[in-house]
């Protein structure tokens, strides 16, 4: 999934596990995205001290975030999958989408048409007059009301039906 701070624009990758903190996700990054938000956390602090005030480094595995608000620096060690709970049960990460590109969404939709089925695979559409492109998917017979049920698509199909989900939201905006 990704998530942004709330009254943010940057989003990140994040495991989120069904876990709540008053209503809000509670995530855990990857190292490297650990990096990236300590970066940006001190990119905003050197911007506009007085509205993020906080700060973050690395020490070995440990990402120290000071808040200055609390006066008090925030230790956060990665758990057994080697994730970090950046703010965890006190910051407000809310679920978004990831970035989109319309360049690179084009380049993807531009080659979807050498997306065939591959073993056990049947071709599904979001529209029931068939006016949208098909996507090869493995069906689920356990899950949902159609032949597809709740498609399972390969990485490469998957990231083709994104860009054609973005693209057709830049399009028809407030529709989708």
């Amino acid at each position: 999934m990704y998530v942004a701070l709330a009254d943010t624009t940057q989003t990140f990758p994040a495991t989120i596990e069904n876990e709540r903190w008053n209503g809000f996700a509670v995530p855990r990054f990857r190292r490297t995205v650990a990096e990236a938000i300590a970066l940006w956390l001190n990119t905003m602090h050197d911007h506009d001290p007085d509205e993020w005030p906080d700060t973050a480094t690395f020490d070995g595995d440990v990402l120290t975030v000071l808040e200055t608000e609390e006066h008090r620096p925030d230790r956060i060690e990665p758990d057994e999958n080697n994730r970090y709970a950046i703010g965890y049960r006190g910051w407000c990460w809310e679920l978004t989408a990831p970035p989109t590109d319309p360049q690179a969404d084009a380049g993807l939709l531009a080659d979807s048409a050498q997306l065939v089925p591959e073993d056990d695979e049947i071709l599904v559409t979001i529209n029931i007059d068939g006016t949208d492109p098909a996507f090869p998917a493995l069906a689920s017979e356990i899950h949902g009301w159609s032949r597809a049920g709740c498609p399972r698509f390969r990485r490469t199909v998957a990231e083709v039906v994104v860009a054609w989900i973005s693209d057709t939201a830049r399009k028809y905006p407030g529709r989708i």
